[in-house]
């Protein structure tokens, strides 16, 4: 997203999005249903890279995974916490109403 101030100054203001899903491996003897979560945002940052108040992960270059490994209660909990922010409550009602209400 670029915005413009009227007459101004011509300066893009973007929208980083930092988003995060889980994989599972095949071995695990989950349901494949279950082998991949939801994407979550994870952080956002609005304006430029180059700001002095912009996060490091705003400079990473797009596109390109990052993979973390973690234990599953330790990336459990911090999903547990996720689904409660504001950007990331809706996609969780989407998933459980059409999982438990098929809507």
């Amino acid at each position: 997203m670029c915005l413009y101030a009227p007459q101004v100054h011509r300066t893009c203001i973007f929208t980083y999005n930092l988003m995060i899903y889980v994989e599972v491996p095949d071995t695990s003897d989950l349901d494949v249903l279950h082998l991949s979560s939801p994407v979550a945002t994870l952080g956002r940052y609005k304006g430029l890279s180059s700001d002095a108040k912009a996060p490091e992960w705003t400079r990473m270059p797009t596109g390109i995974p990052i993979e973390l490994r973690q234990p599953r209660d330790a990336i459990a909990a911090v999903f547990a916490e996720l689904a409660f922010w504001p950007e990331n409550a809706a996609v969780v009602c989407c998933i459980y109403c059409s999982n438990n209400f098929g809507i």
